[in-house]
């Protein structure tokens, strides 16, 4: 059994990580790879932000996923059940 890292009772601290915020990020990263990262509520996932002081790396992990996720046997419903419990397991709060 995988044991938590993080108590999920507790506050996520925050990000590390430095990012390229949707208010300072170039016309490129906002309207082109921003555009096509939203969630349908008009965010951008965190995950995504993490690489985007490379967006050009950003745009090719995107593309390797899809192409991950599109090749597979597991198929998208099944791909994102994992990515739920594996995320789970680990304590992430996504």
């Amino acid at each position: 059994m995988i044991e938590r890292r993080r108590d999920p009772s507790q506050p996520v601290p925050p990000a590390w990580i430095e990012t390229v915020s949707e208010d300072a990020a170039t016309r490129y990263l906002r309207d082109e790879v921003y555009a096509r990262m939203r969630f349908p509520n008009g965010t951008v996932p965190n995950v995504s932000k993490a690489l985007s002081l490379w967006p050009k790396l950003l745009v090719a992990r995107a593309g390797l996923q899809k192409e991950l996720q599109g090749r597979g046997t597991l198929g998208p419903r099944r791909w994102e059940m994992l990515a739920v419990v594996t995320a789970s397991l680990l304590g992430c709060h996504y």
